[in-house]
């Protein structure tokens, strides 16, 4: 099963917000269906789709591989990105990412801009403004050192099958509203767990380290913290992975309705004064 991927920033500001009742007039399915004005044909709309997808990455690739070092390697590039109601890709939300650092570096911009040349799609099934869905494609590619990249299937699991509603994990007491409430609720309720655990390591203190931790971590189907891994200045990791690893256990979160594994990056800043 694919792992979502989300980013947090870990200030120190913000407050709780508890709300009481509970939206459960989301329907997950049928899933959210995006028609392409070249498919209206196709026995099989979401392949034609992402076919046409692959094709931009393709096209993207070719404008860059002479600009890029030249191994064998496998390269995963993943697009995401959500509609407006007139079936519209909205540019804010596109995201791309590559597995290999250059390509991602260089493909992003120009990848986006031609997704949103994309025309409007006819949109089936669409979900409320509260949850909104997104469409998720995952292009594999062997990469040779000439500079040769040839597409490679894609995992089962990751075929393009239709939009997709992600819901974060929750604390006790929290209640599910809408996207953006849900992330702000979860965001102030982590920056309050790391108020109330934080501490600095003297050790640090004494020779004045200080810096920036990131800590990588995923929130399991049953709803528990596991695969932490933190990256930044030695001598504050452990006091960072010390932090997350007191996180409770949580309602875990949801992919269509159905618990999902989730991977979190908190940045905790430990700065002297």
């Amino acid at each position: 099963m694919k792992t979502i991927l989300i980013y947090l920033l870990a200030l120190i500001s913000g407050t709780i917000q508890l709300y009481s009742q509970e939206d459960t007039a989301i329907t997950f399915f049928p899933v959210e269906q995006l028609t392409h004005e070249n498919c209206k044909k196709s026995k099989d709309t979401n392949q034609c789709l992402e076919s046409i997808l692959l094709k931009k990455v393709e096209l993207a690739l070719n404008n860059i591989e002479k600009s890029t070092k030249s191994y064998k390697d496998t390269l995963n590039i993943y697009v995401n990105f959500n509609t407006n109601k007139l079936g519209e890709i909205i540019e804010a939300n596109i995201s791309t990412f590559a597995n290999d650092s250059i390509i991602k570096r260089k493909i992003g911009d120009s990848l986006k801009k031609s997704i949103t040349k994309i025309p409007a799609f006819k949109v089936e099934n669409r979900k409320t403004d509260k949850y909104i869905s997104s469409h998720s494609f995952n292009f594999y590619f062997t990469q040779e050192v000439n500079h040769k990249f040839t597409s490679i299937s894609t995992p089962e699991n990751e075929i393009y099958k239709g939009g997709e509603i992600t819901r974060i994990p929750l604390f006790e007491g929290q209640v599910y509203t809408d996207q953006q409430t849900d992330q702000r609720n979860f965001q102030s309720q982590i920056v309050n767990h790391i108020r109330k655990h934080f501490r600095y390591p003297e050790i640090a203190q004494e020779i004045g380290v200080q810096g920036v931790v990131y800590v990588n971590f995923k929130i399991n189907e049953e709803g528990k913290v596991e695969k932490m891994r933190a990256k930044g200045p030695a001598s504050l990791l452990e006091e960072a992975q010390s932090i997350i690893s007191k996180l409770p256990t949580f309602r875990p979160g949801t992919l269509n309705g159905q618990p999902t594994t989730i991977a979190f990056t908190i940045p905790i800043s430990f700065k002297l004064q």
